[in-house]
């Protein structure tokens, strides 16, 4: 796995270069949001930002990144532990937030865990599925709306595609949380909900009479009718 690291603290960048070098992972350390994304290039698996940094901050710099890369899984390193900060982080487009300070374990696993989905193949099922204005590529991971490209994270992502291979199939919450979260699922009851309304903001017309993204009640969601 190589990491590509961003934290203006010195000492930060060099205690996660050991955790993941004592794990036997690659780390590319930068000093702030611009330096992020101009190291792209490496080609990281996963991209830790932290939050408060100089020239670009990492919100800032995850949104920018999502404008290039909708599939490349994003951490949200912070100080500060406000639910306010975690929305902030999650509309930007990250995948993961933790906050300092954290267990090295911890942080291990989470990357880890970010790092096995983002090279998991695509389940069994079809390659292409087009249903009113929407067109999702599943191989591709690329989401058409009328045409136009829509930019998903990744959970975004894997949430539709879960949906989208089996339409009119109600998925349990638990069901959903297992696949798009997996181990590494922090337990906010919040979670999925407010990554419903990321998506359906992003694909549907109204997102209170959602096309696509569709409520079941007391079970979870489906895709269509």
């Amino acid at each position: 796995m190589k990491v590509l690291f961003a934290d203006d603290e010195e000492s930060m960048r060099i205690l996660v270069k050991r955790i993941l070098a004592d794990a036997g992972h690659e780390c590319v350390l930068v000093e702030d949001g611009a330096q992020a994304l101009a190291a792209l290039s490496e080609k990281p698996d996963v991209v830790v930002l932290d939050a408060m940094m100089p020239v670009i901050d990492g919100y800032e710099a995850c949104r920018r990144l999502r404008e290039r890369d909708s599939r490349i899984p994003v951490m949200i390193l912070t100080a500060r532990s406000d639910i306010i900060d975690k929305r902030i982080g999650f509309r930007s487009g990250a995948d993961d937030y933790v906050v300092k300070p954290f267990d090295p374990n911890e942080l291990l696993l989470r990357l880890e865990a970010l790092y096995r989905r983002g090279t998991l193949s695509d389940a069994p099922g079809p390659e292409r599925l087009v249903y009113r204005d929407l067109e999702v590529l599943f191989e591709n991971r690329e989401v058409r709306l009328r045409g136009e490209r829509v930019e998903l994270t990744r959970k975004e992502f894997d949430l539709l595609q879960l949906l989208a291979k089996q339409p009119g199939k109600a998925f349990s919450k638990e069901q959903i949380v297992d696949s798009v979260w997996g181990d590494d699922f922090a337990g906010e009851s919040t979670s999925l909900a407010v990554l419903v309304r990321r998506l359906r903001e992003k694909i549907e017309r109204s997102s209170s009479e959602p096309e696509y993204i569709q409520t079941v009640w007391g079970i979870g969601y489906r895709f269509g009718a």
